[in-house]
């Protein structure tokens, strides 16, 4: 029995909506690192030997096994992370981190090295933040992304390095790749 033109149109809207729906569900998950923790990113990068990943409820911490010196991460989602009483998020993330840095140098503990914002694959925003102390060089790794109900929310990767340890900055593509993948737009 053939389709007629309106039914066939209909079950090729079927399916179209379903391409839609069935991998927003899978992203609607209560846990939101699961599309993270299910790519098999995490196992490969601990089989590898290279890091020692721990999955909590409200973060990721890895500690790095084949670093020259202790470097630790920790991938942590904010959420809501509105735009306060700035007039966007982009904003806000700004201005608290001129006031972190004005804090950090005035308390002379450390000063901020360096501050880029860029846009990356798609539209996911990003911005690279350094900070170092006497004993230590930070650096964190930021993108702003709908939540799971629409809410503005700041995924955020804090690379630490130890004295004498690798640059954390060489890491970033790393941190960068996993930080996508909770996104829609990996």
């Amino acid at each position: 029995m053939a389709l007629l033109p309106k039914e066939t149109l209909w079950v090729k809207t079927c399916l179209f909506l379903s391409c839609l729906i069935v991998p927003h569900l899978a992203w609607a998950s209560d846990n939101r690192f699961a599309r993270l923790t299910k790519s098999g990113l995490l196992d490969r990068a601990e089989e590898r030997g290279g890091w020692d990943v721990t999955v909590l409820p409200n973060a990721i911490e890895y500690t790095c096994l084949v670093c020259d010196g202790e470097v630790t991460a920790r991938l942590e989602i904010v959420a809501p992370y509105d735009a306060g009483g700035h007039a966007s998020v982009r904003q806000r993330y700004v201005a608290e981190r001129k006031q972190f840095c004005s804090e950090l140098a005035a308390s002379q503990d450390g000063r901020c090295v360096s501050f880029k914002d860029f846009s990356g694959r798609g539209p996911l925003h990003w911005f690279h933040a350094a900070h170092e102390t006497d004993t230590s060089r930070t650096f964190c790794i930021s993108l702003f992304n709908q939540g799971n109900s629409g809410e503005p929310e700041l995924i955020q990767t804090t690379i630490r390095a130890g004295e004498g340890a690798s640059s954390p900055l060489q890491l970033s593509g790393f941190f960068m790749h996993h930080m996508a993948r909770l996104t829609l737009w990996f």
